[in-house]
């Protein structure tokens, strides 16, 4: 992944104002171009373009560098090297992105690491954790929950009670990759203390574990932030 977009432009061109040649595409040719566009405003404030990086007339459209384009549009531009791909996100959105992209390279070498990272996302109140050890098709259904639950700043569960540990309760060896565990949460509060139970399907993804199902108690849903 790589976030510095300044050699990335809507064409590769050269010259000054007016009309010149532009070598475009592998086999270079050559392609006529003009360079008369006096300004270009985004929400009637100015854009400045490098020197080298003006924009063009070709062929009855105008090109921009998309990373200035990007910017005064107040949002952030992802380039992904490795699919040769351009994303205009908002700058939080933008930022999300890229910390899914990173979370997606984590990883628990042990069903019951998995587990402590997740239930450390509980007892934190901390979606981004408890997303960290999902699998893909888990990790898209629990962003939908979210999404659609209120949780817009992926904190999740309630100030009181507060989860304030988790014991395994039992485990199920369904197979050699697929594991499920019986998890019990102890909440805490002010005036007294009480539990509540979930169930966690673990699969082996690679090299990894990664949960892949999340079931539990009603009031569970609160604390976890998905709600099936």
């Amino acid at each position: 992944m790589k976030f510095d977009l300044k050699s990335i432009v809507a064409g590769i061109f050269i010259g000054s104002i007016g009309l010149t040649s532009v070598y475009a595409g592998a086999a270079s040719n050559a392609i006529e171009v003009f360079y008369n566009i006096k300004s270009v405003s985004v929400q009637d404030k100015e854009i400045t373009f490098p020197e080298d990086k003006k924009p063009f007339i070709y062929k009855d459209t105008a090109y921009a560098p998309i990373k200035e384009i990007g910017e005064a549009l107040d949002s952030g531009v992802i380039y992904n090297e490795q699919e040769k791909s351009i994303s205009l996100y908002s700058k939080d959105k933008a930022k999300l992105r890229l910390l899914y992209d990173a979370i997606d390279r984590l990883g628990a070498v042990s069903p019951e690491k998995a587990i402590d990272i997740w239930s450390q996302g509980l007892i934190e109140r901390n979606a981004a954790i408890q997303y960290a050890v999902m699998t893909d098709a888990l990790k898209e259904s629990y962003v939908k929950s979210l999404e659609e639950n209120g949780y817009d700043f992926w904190i999740t569960g309630v100030s009181s009670p507060w989860v304030e540990s988790y014991e395994i309760s039992d485990k199920v060896n369904t197979s050699d990759i697929k594991q499920e565990y019986h998890i019990k949460y102890n909440t805490k509060t002010s005036e007294g203390s009480y539990h509540f139970n979930v169930t966690l399907l673990l699969i082996k993804d690679g090299d990894y574990w990664k949960i892949e199902d999340i079931a539990g108690d009603e009031e569970s849903s609160a604390y976890t932030g998905y709600f099936k």
